[in-house]
């Protein structure tokens, strides 16, 4: 019989709970299912993050545990579930790795990779930084000795390894700069590539040499002697790239590209609503660009060419993360280039516009370095690839660091804005600067 207007109901054991404990019952359970959903996140996160090949089937099964626990009301096993399981998976890949790469058979044939019969006497391995959702990279530092005549060899090495989410970067990185070195960034003192050392692929790892001295973004923004000479030593490195003798012709597609582009924007117009008319607008200025390009020359392009991944010391110049080269536009890693210079000046607390005069030593070092014909046909396809670099540097803070700072967020915004017309300033200044010295 079922009665109304009672004070009193009985609960699923079978005893009477009065309203007020049902309420706060109730209460109870909704702060338990926002604990779950914060370690639902958590736990795709930890499965996101987790490399080891063995460990992730299980995570993945404990996920669906759990979710099948929350949908039957099972909180306290599904929060044990969601917490415990990928915490103790995301430990597990973190040792994984590091007892792979600290294994004494690993030390066996990182000794062989340097000469036979070499022994490692010591060998450190430090994590270092790296962005969200790319590979492992570890630093080594490592005491090699010749057991025949006792000669001991200190060589720093950076150990790159694939994720999950980054898998088959390691050997297209490892075979990208295997060939530039045999192409001559090998031998040259001045232009230089870290030396790709060893692929392993049962590790998905690479050993790669060090790069020497300091990052071109420590001398952004100073225009002084010595940055002006760092700027146009790397325009000469990037003129060296492009100028590589190609295997067959081959033509520019700019498909990819504009994929990409798709892609970041669709991401900012739901993360950053207020700038969406405007990024539509600029967007499809660089689409209509890209479309209009037709029979370019295709050249070798490192593909995220910044001040982050320069070296120099004295008068050399070191380029590392070849992950994104590939042949294509050169016009690509100019406007790159010239991106990431002006956010970087922003970032540091000055102006864009502190870091004009290093690009345009850059620029105009590196159209000196190629033939007059072909400068005039690459600085035209230069801003929108500035426009490009911009939305992606605006894309990586505000739709994958889900950075809210809105100082930081208008500032790339207010670069997107004005890489076109800056990237077309410097072209013009260049022109002109080759017509009065013709």
């Amino acid at each position: 019989m079922r009665t109304t207007g009672s004070a009193s109901s009985f609960n699923g054991s079978g005893s009477v709970a009065t309203r007020a404990t049902t309420k706060f019952g109730v209460l109870a359970q909704c702060r338990s299912v926002q604990i779950e959903a914060i370690i639902i996140g958590l736990a795709a996160v930890a499965l996101r993050f987790v490399p080891h090949a063995r460990i992730l089937p299980h995570l993945h099964n404990a996920v669906h545990v759990a979710a099948r626990s929350h949908v039957a009301h099972a909180h306290m096993p599904a929060l044990l579930l969601l917490f415990t399981l990928p915490l103790l998976g995301l430990i597990a890949g973190a040792v994984s790795i590091r007892q792979q790469i600290g294994d004494p058979s690993f030390r066996s044939r990182l000794g062989m990779t340097f000469a036979e019969g070499f022994t490692i006497e010591s060998f450190d391995v430090r994590a270092m930084r790296r962005r969200p959702g790319s590979r492992h990279v570890f630093s080594f530092e490592i005491v090699a000795a010749n057991p025949l005549t006792g000669k001991q060899s200190s060589i720093a090495l950076v150990c790159k390894r694939d994720t999950t989410s980054a898998a088959g970067k390691a050997i297209r990185e490892f075979e990208a700069m295997r060939l530039l070195w045999d192409r001559g960034f090998g031998r040259d003192e001045q232009f230089k590539i870290p030396e790709p050392v060893q692929h392993f692929p049962d590790l998905s790892l690479i050993l790669q040499g060090r790069a020497r001295g300091s990052k071109l973004r420590t001398y952004l923004g100073r225009a002084s002697e010595a940055s002006l000479r760092h700027m146009r030593m790397t325009g000469l490195w990037l003129a060296k790239l492009h100028s590589l003798p190609m295997a067959s012709t081959q033509a520019c597609a700019y498909a990819d590209d504009t994929t990409v582009l798709r892609v970041h924007v669709a991401a900012l117009r739901a993360d950053q609503p207020g700038f969406a008319g405007e990024l539509l607008e600029r967007a499809a200025v660089v689409e209509q660009a890209f479309a209009g390009f037709q029979d370019v020359p295709a050249a070798m392009v490192h593909g995220d060419f910044h001040p982050d991944h320069i070296f120099v010391d004295k008068a050399c110049i070191t380029v590392i993360d070849f992950e994104r080269f590939c042949v294509g536009d050169p016009a690509r890693d100019l406007g790159s280039f010239i991106a990431h210079m002006r956010t970087m000046a922003g970032l540091s607390g000055r102006s864009p516009d502190a870091a004009n005069r290093e690009i345009y030593a850059f620029l105009t070092s590196y159209f000196r370095a190629i033939p007059r014909m072909q400068a005039a046909i690459i600085a035209g396809r230069i801003a929108p690839y500035a426009t490009l670099a911009s939305i992606e540097a605006l894309y990586y803070v505000a739709s994958v660091l889900k950075v809210t700072d809105s100082d930081r967020l208008a500032m790339y915004a207010n670069c997107v804005r004005e890489a076109a017309s800056c990237a077309a300033e410097f072209t013009t200044a260049l022109e002109a600067g080759q017509a009065a010295s013709a």
